[in-house]
């Protein structure tokens, strides 16, 4: 007989949850791993000529012998550098898709649903800023980390109307003192009056939120060496929060006198550091929290999630800790939407073996210290030889001290002994220039980042190919963390996705604005998306490729003929693409009847999905939503297009009533494209028989020249 479990209590929640997250009882890898960031943070915001404590992690100027903050050169390349990094990272294209449970047509239609949700999602700006700050995280630290999770709170609010006191007597509710809702079915004259009287209840819908974690407060369990999340069996974030925002958050009210925590003093709050980073300060990273009286107290909080496993029953387990409060301790809520841990980690350069990617700062400080000193080493030279000497006769009454507003050095000498010899400075020695150049270049080699990727093309090189080449050089290595990128937004598509269809009770309404400027509508509840969120990343991300690019591409396709300046539309596309700086949009006005052609193959599978539900009475109905065929159209994209969706299983599987009303509409279109052929036939017949130049609309022809016999 099995022995039953024991039941987690607040004081095993309180004790185990506390020693995970306590820096006294952190591995020397973790504070090692903290110390590195905050030098790297600090060598980002242009803090790059200080000490750092060994125990306390605290950054200090570095000073002269009298005691005085050193004055050195500081050029921050690695500001630069990052960021251009990570703007090439979020400046992919990438492609996601929902793979769906079964080949059951419930199933598809879900997972299509899911996939266009996704997009929507990713087309928000939040979300995109969220990403970026994110790799801005990974690639400084190794990690960045994003908390995907459900708030009650969030959403559009939604209005729910209320019984009055007299209608609740009438449906025989007078005895509910608390608010009643009225009919869903009101008239819209209705609803404007309870608006009126103020007989209504704007009800938040709930929606995910997705909230940046800092790295320094993020934890994880230390048997995960790599996999990321996938191999941790638990994580916990800490940080300091203020009573009001407790109570707020957590639903919990915090009793007693709440005093500001006291971290041991050895230890460097980062996360509360790195938020004031500013040069002039005595000593950068403070070790406790404030203790101004006129700040609002802090207390920390441990927010701690486990996977289901044998020992919790298979249900997880969720604990959140004020202090030293136990104020949830209950089953994991997200193991019911299969992920446990409602975390997004990201990285950088994949690290063997480790939970941690290899981040980029690191690799940069070295060069960045080098090429500060070259050009210290430069300025010294300068301030102390680069400046002519002025000479004055000795005896002449002006002190060489004295003289107002001139930089460089004066010499006093004797008229009587001659004039000086002047000695000219020695020139900097040539490596010194030289180990400049050479540091910049390898901060550039380290991140990737060539003169194509900074939109430059080197030199004489001006073809596609060659360009592409280089840049495909430049890229290789951020080609290998676009996919460590790409699966982190995956993972994020499928929690997003199963909070969607658990929480998604009432009807939701999403826009999407496509590539040719047309918004569509997208309206679904969380029963919708039946269970399909398995996100995944379709294809290779498309690269933004640089301005030079793109004119050589341009120049490649007007050299080999496909596009011919002497034609009016296509001499339009190729300006608009080489001095418009319009980077696709000339290419994308071409794809139009492609993407109408798509959204009429929706159309026509509804209709003749109506047609096989109902049968043949919905006929009349299935003919009303057919799309109609417009002379103005591209046929022969249609149909193209029409018969792919043809090829597909949605159109096997309709009955042959419906399969023939698809074919009629692209009969339609074969129509049209045939009238097209035979009238271009006819305009090369007439260019043929008037020597290769159609003949002018209404101008009569020309008598034929009197021959000999007619002179």
């Amino acid at each position: 007989m099995a022995r039953p479990k024991r039941k987690w209590t607040d004081a095993d929640a309180l004790e185990k949850v506390t020693r995970v997250v306590d820096p006294d009882a952190q591995q020397p890898d973790r504070l090692e791993w903290e110390r590195k960031n905050f030098r790297n943070l600090a060598y980002l915001s242009g803090i790059q000529h200080f000490a750092q404590d060994p125990i306390s992690g605290r950054l200090h100027p570095i000073r002269d012998v009298k005691r005085r903050k050193q004055r050195d050169f500081v050029a921050n390349l690695i500001l630069p550098t990052v960021v251009r990094a990570v703007a090439k990272i979020t400046n992919l294209k990438g492609g996601f898709t929902v793979a769906p449970n079964s080949s059951e047509r419930v199933d598809r239609e879900g997972a299509k649903i899911g996939e266009k949700f996704f997009d929507y999602v990713r087309a928000d700006e939040s979300f995109n800023e969220k990403i970026q700050q994110a790799l801005m995280w990974a690639a400084n630290t190794g990690l960045g980390v994003l908390k995907v999770t459900w708030d009650p709170e969030a959403g559009d609010p939604q209005r729910v109307f209320l019984m009055s006191e007299e209608e609740k007597m009438q449906a025989g509710m007078a005895g509910n003192g608390g608010p009643v809702a009225a009919d869903p079915g009101l008239s819209p004259e209705a609803k404007q009056e309870k608006e009126r009287r103020g007989e209504f209840e704007d009800v938040p819908q709930g929606d995910f939120d997705i909230a940046e974690v800092s790295p320094f407060a993020f934890y994880w369990d230390p048997d995960a060496k790599s996999g990321m999340l996938e191999r941790s069996g638990w994580c916990a974030t800490k940080t300091l929060m203020s009573k009001s925002k407790v109570e707020r958050q957590f639903g919990v009210k915090l009793k007693g006198k709440i005093q500001s925590d006291q971290w041991t003093t050895h230890n460097t709050l980062y996360e509360e550091a790195i938020s004031y980073f500013h040069g002039g300060q005595a000593a950068i990273g403070r070790t406790v929290p404030g203790k101004d009286k006129r700040q609002h107290p802090r207390v920390t909080v441990v927010e701690y999630f486990e996977k289901a496993h044998r020992e919790n029953d298979y249900k997880g387990r969720y604990v959140v800790i004020a202090g030293d409060t136990v104020l949830v301790n209950k089953d994991n809520p997200y193991t019911k939407i299969g992920f446990d841990l409602p975390f997004v980690t990201f990285g950088w350069i994949p690290r063997p073996g480790g939970f941690v990617s290899i981040d980029l700062t690191s690799n940069l400080t070295d060069p960045q210290r080098a090429y500060n000193e070259s050009n210290q080493h430069m300025m010294e030279v300068e301030r102390f030889q680069g400046y002519p000497i002025l000479v004055v006769w000795k005896g002449a009454g002006l002190k060489s001290h004295r003289i107002p507003n001139y930089p460089g050095p004066v010499l006093e000498v004797n008229p009587s002994m001659g004039p000086p010899v002047q000695i000219p400075p020695a020139p900097l020695p040539q490596y010194i220039y030289q180990n400049v150049e050479n540091r910049r270049r390898e901060m550039q080699e380290i991140a990737s980042q060539g003169d194509v990727g900074k939109g430059k093309a080197p030199g004489q090189v001006r073809g596609s190919q060659a360009i592409s080449t280089l840049l495909n050089e430049d890229n290789m290595i951020l080609n290998l963390i676009a996919q460590s990128h790409f699966a982190s937004l995956a993972r994020m598509g499928k929690i997003i996705l199963a909070l969607a269809g658990h929480f998604y009770d009432s009807r939701r309404i999403v826009k999407l604005l496509g590539d040719d400027s047309h918004w569509d509508v997208l309206s679904f509840i969380g029963a919708d998306l039946r269970g399909n969120y398995d996100v995944r990343v379709s294809g290779e991300a498309a690269r933004v490729d640089s301005s030079k690019v793109r004119q050589a591409v341009v120049m490649d396709l007007v050299t080999a003929g496909f596009l011919n300046p002497g034609d009016p539309s296509d001499k339009q596309l190729v300006m608009d693409s080489l001095y418009l700086s319009l980077a696709d949009q000339p290419f994308e006005d071409r794809l139009i009847d492609k993407r109408n052609s798509e959204r009429e193959n929706e159309k026509l599978l509804q209709a003749g999905r109506l047609l096989a539900e109902v049968g043949p009475q919905a006929a009349p109905v299935a003919m009303s939503e057919m799309p109609m065929v417009r002379d103005f159209e591209d046929h022969q994209v249609h149909i193209e297009e029409h018969d792919k969706m043809r090829k597909s299983m949605e159109y096997m599987e309709l009955p042959p009533q419906a399969q023939q009303l698809i074919d009629s509409h692209v009969d339609k279109h074969k129509t049209f494209a045939a009238q097209e052929m035979q009238q271009q036939l006819e305009i090369q017949m007439l260019m043929s028989q008037n020597g290769g130049q159609p003949k002018p609309p209404g101008q009569a022809s020309q008598p034929k020249a009197p021959g000999p016999k007619n002179q």
